[in-house]
């Protein structure tokens, strides 16, 4: 298993997931985003986890809130 991989999994463990009513993704989110010409969210969740770890911009505050809307 990838750094990655373990990393992502490990993440996913840890973190509390928020309501659909919670959740405004953070300005760092909406950066990361931008900087990579993602549109919108769905474009953003249809990247796999493997892609997105090497995107640049992409850190842990930016994975668990990709986490919380994929549970949504």
């Amino acid at each position: 298993m990838s750094h990655a991989a373990c990393f992502y999994n490990y993440v996913k463990t840890i973190y509390f997931m928020r309501t659909n009513e919670d959740f405004t993704p953070s300005a760092e989110l909406l950066s990361f985003m931008k900087f990579n010409n993602l549109q919108t969210l769905a474009e953003l969740l249809s990247i796999s986890d493997e892609d997105l770890v090497k995107m640049r911009g992409f850190g842990y505050r930016i994975l668990k809130e990709i986490l919380e809307l994929r549970k949504i």
